[in-house]
């Protein structure tokens, strides 16, 4: 701040120079035949807006609001260089004479919080410039300096003006003005649509600044006009000195906004605070009181929720929060995002918005906390329907693989056995051949049991680890896996289950989805984790909300861990579980 207190008095410096030059400039000018009236014009209002324009660049460095008003300032006062009566110095004042307007415009149409919202005030700012500057130079150099209905023949001459350039200065001159009027329409246009956007504050707040810019542009604009289809010098010098009487105002009526706009948040800050501590305090209570201060019917309050990494309602359900700058303001508090205004239209006073949001902070961090909890729980109570659905789902497998499976395999050994009995004294041989075909049902038998027993809970990984379950697992997989297990020793039982059924479900997405030539296996602990990785070359786009997926995340979460699934920048998919030990570590329960 130190830096731009300096910059800001060398600023403010060098306009009172540039004033002081003026003043020598005006009062031994041959060609000028109202100096006091132009010195009075020239000071009061070109420093009015210096001053003004510092004041507000102090207070609001990020804003463009001063350095607009610094520089329509300065550019007020350095046309006075075209009272002079060198050459040189008049042709540069004369072009400079309407550049001040270009940053007048630009300056109304950021008002109050420094940014151009649509592309109907772009439009009006860039056409301005055009105007002011681009469209400035025909004239300079075409014009007639010494035509009485120009300047007067006690002007220096203008000596780039081609002979017979006449048309040619009129031609581009009312092409500047036509183009000008159609510009000012626009700025007027911009305002009224800014004007029927903003709430009863806001308008008494920024009312004076718009009024005073409306009305020198509305006059501009009539200026244009009589230059145009007029060229009455009398009817010129009325409209121009009426429109210097609402220039000369704009400075101060900003100040009057920035005063009133103050004045206006401290009473939507207390009339907030009031609110929040009623009894009767409720969610809908501050929404609608956040929502009245702003003049935004649809503003919604979004909360923040750490664990999920998005934003939700105070029900706990997701909420979407737009990107845009305009659409929203976050809320902190001691440095930590809690949440969200999400604004119906575009904010007009962000100031105003995040000065209510800071004053509502603590109401909403306790909102957000009982909202990450229902949040919770309605995962908490999902998550326990999709185990309960999954666990009869299993069963019902179960059911179907022992009933079509090892059940038909048994029931058929009973039958053997019992006919072989039957024929055991008649026909030994028969006999012995049914005996033999029953060996074998129960050899078959016993193996889908034993598969089915291994599909439920693996007895390797109760009896010898994660590790060598892992081996076993990936050597039956349908495609190459490299298992790189840095961790050999034991784990409690849920984590090796869920470590185990992470990469067991991963690969068998691998092998129908994802198209890979060969996948990786990683196991390792960091800290008090164990993490284990899945990762393949195949096309990538897993679904983490899909069944399989979503069983995952269940399963990990019932173990106190966290799932991930990314899609990696050159192809496939990384499914990653992270398991807390715990105390238990090393040791299987």
């Amino acid at each position: 701040m130190i830096g731009l207190r300096r910059a800001l008095i060398l600023i403010a410096t060098a306009a009172l120079a540039a004033g002081l030059i003026a003043v020598p400039v005006i009062l031994t000018s041959d060609h000028e035949p109202a100096k006091v009236p132009l010195l009075v014009a020239t000071l009061l209002i070109g420093w009015s807006f210096v001053g003004t324009g510092v004041y507000a660049w102090w207070r609001r460095p990020r804003n463009e609001i001063g350095v607009l008003m610094v520089l329509t300032g300065f550019f007020w006062i350095l046309p006075a260089l075209a009272a002079s009566d060198v050459v040189w110095v008049f042709a540069l004042g004369s072009f400079l004479s309407p550049v001040a307007l270009g940053f007048l415009v630009h300056l109304l149409l950021v008002f109050p919080d420094g940014r151009l919202r649509t592309r109907l005030e772009r439009w009006v700012v860039v056409t301005t410039y055009v105007v002011v500057t681009v469209m400035q130079l025909p004239g300079i150099v075409f014009a007639n300096t010494q035509d009485p209905d120009i300047c007067g023949p006690d002007c220096p001459a203008n000596p780039l003006r081609p002979e017979n350039s006449d048309f040619a200065f009129v031609f581009f001159s009312s092409l500047q003005a036509l183009v000008g009027i159609l510009a000012i329409i626009g700025l007027i246009v911009a305002l009224v649509r800014r004007w029927r956007r903003w709430n009863e504050s806001t308008r008494k707040a920024f009312a004076p600044v718009l009024w005073a810019g409306g009305a020198v542009f509305f006059l501009e604009g009539l200026l244009l006009a009589e230059n145009l289809f007029v060229r009455s010098d009398p009817v010129e010098v009325v409209i121009f000195v009426a429109t210097l009487i609402p220039l000369g105002a704009i400075p101060y009526a900003f100040l009057v906004g920035l005063l009133r706009t103050r004045i206006s948040r401290a009473e939507q800050v207390g009339e907030l605070v009031t609110t929040l501590t009623r009894r009767s305090e409720s969610r809908v209570d501050l929404r609608e009181a956040i929502s009245e201060a702003l003049g935004d019917p649809e503003l919604q309050i979004a909360l923040w929720v750490p664990d999920r990494g998005g934003y939700v309602d105070s029900a706990g359900r997701p909420v979407a929060v737009p990107d845009d700058g305009d659409r929203r303001t976050l809320v902190e508090h001691d440095g930590r995002r809690i949440g969200a205004l999400v604004h119906g239209t575009p904010v007009e006073d962000p100031e105003t918005a995040r000065t209510l949001a800071a004053a509502a902070a603590l109401n909403l961090e306790n909102q957000r906390l009982e909202a990450e909890l229902r949040s919770n729980l309605r995962e908490l109570r999902a998550s326990r329907r999709r185990l309960v659905e999954a666990g009869d789902a299993e069963r019902t497998r179960v059911e179907r693989n022992l009933h079509d499976g090892a059940q038909q395999r048994l029931v058929g050994l009973a039958l053997s056995l019992r006919l072989a009995g039957s024929k055991l004294d008649d026909d030994p041989e028969a006999a012995g051949e049914l005996l033999a075909e029953a060996s074998a049902e129960l050899e078959l038998a016993t193996t889908e049991l034993r598969e089915l027993a291994r599909g439920i809970h693996p007895a390797i990984l109760s009896d010898r680890g994660l590790g060598p379950a892992l081996e076993a697992l990936t050597a039956r997989a349908t495609l190459p896996v490299e298992l790189d297990s840095g961790s050999n020793g034991r784990f409690p039982g849920r984590v090796e289950a869920a470590a185990y059924y992470v990469v067991a479900e991963a690969l068998t997405n691998i092998s129908r989805h994802a198209g890979a030539d060969r996948a990786t296996v990683t196991v390792a602990t960091e800290g008090d984790d164990l993490v284990v990785a899945v990762s393949d070359d195949g096309k990538g786009g897993a679904d983490p909300e899909g069944s399989g997926l979503r069983g995952l995340a269940d399963r990990v979460g019932a173990a106190d861990g966290m799932l991930e699934v990314e899609d990696r920048p050159g192809g496939g998919t990384v499914v990653r579980a992270v398991l807390p030990i715990g105390q238990d570590e090393g040791q299987a329960e």
